[in-house]
């Protein structure tokens, strides 16, 4: 079950401000295995990319979907949306060689759109599953503080490492979280993060929230989510895991 968010949702009021989606989805999905990525295997007959889609295209309030992409696969993506029937309100965009660089080509394109949006949602293509009253609350927070995203528990003690693989320390587990997706900010906060930030973080880094508040002061919302719903396809078992997720949302939408 979904953890109650914290913030209270006007939806009416979400549904009149204008929001845009970045996917990211140029990786190659090295942890996966195999010759192809991730985002592009399937899921019951779809690709995982297209279920993402899907996702936000139930959204009614979600008025743009910018699709990321690596620049060799950009016609293959085209043929899937044709394929699928998922190409409403999506462009497509190359991406970077690192996902930092890909999700900067991703919100750089919002300035082109027909209308500049004011929020923008960071998400993952290889996360095909929404919380759309957690999803609102991420928004909402954004709308307010700037930069929010979903967080769940730790469950293990996170280690730092040290020279050699020797652990430094071990942090406190009840003041750490598990940063997850989606995260939400006001367009020109994390235009202005990427455009300050670094060729190393932009080569390396991989937590948008981070930057945000490192370099546009923001206080970043965290909205508690849950780890049965807010996880990424990693693993080729989490295909099957996924599979099992789709197919008993299926049976609890038809009772």
């Amino acid at each position: 079950m979904e953890a109650r968010c914290q913030i209270p949702c006007d939806q009416q009021a979400i549904a009149d401000r204008r929001v845009a989606v970045v996917l990211p989805a140029a990786g190659d999905g090295i942890r996966m295995g195999g010759v192809v990525p991730k985002q592009y295997m399937k899921v019951l007959g779809t690709p995982v990319l297209c279920h993402t889609i899907h996702s936000f295209q139930q959204v009614p309030w979600v008025k743009d979907i910018i699709l990321v992409i690596a620049p060799d696969r950009i016609e293959q993506a085209r043929q899937l949306l044709r394929d699928h029937q998922c190409g409403r309100c999506v462009e497509i965009v190359a991406g970077g060689n690192t996902r930092f660089r890909s999700i900067f080509s991703g919100i750089q394109h919002c300035k082109s759109l027909e209308v500049t949006p004011e929020l923008v949602i960071v998400h993952d293509a290889a996360r095909p599953f929404l919380n759309v009253p957690t999803l609102e609350a991420v928004v909402e927070a954004a709308h307010q503080h700037g930069a929010s995203g979903v967080v769940v528990p730790c469950v293990s003690t996170v280690l730092t490492l040290g020279e050699n693989d020797f652990m430094e320390t071990a942090l406190n587990r009840a003041a750490c979280v598990a940063s997850e997706m989606p995260q939400a900010f006001k367009l020109e906060i994390i235009q202005s993060a990427f455009e300050k930030a670094t060729d190393e973080e932009l080569d390396h880094g991989t937590e948008c929230l981070h930057i945000a508040h490192k370099y546009s002061g923001v206080k970043v919302k965290l909205i508690r989510g849950s780890p049965q719903v807010h996880w990424k396809i990693t693993y080729r078992q989490d295909l099957q895991r996924a599979e099992e997720f789709i197919k008993a949302r299926t049976e609890q939408d038809t009772v």
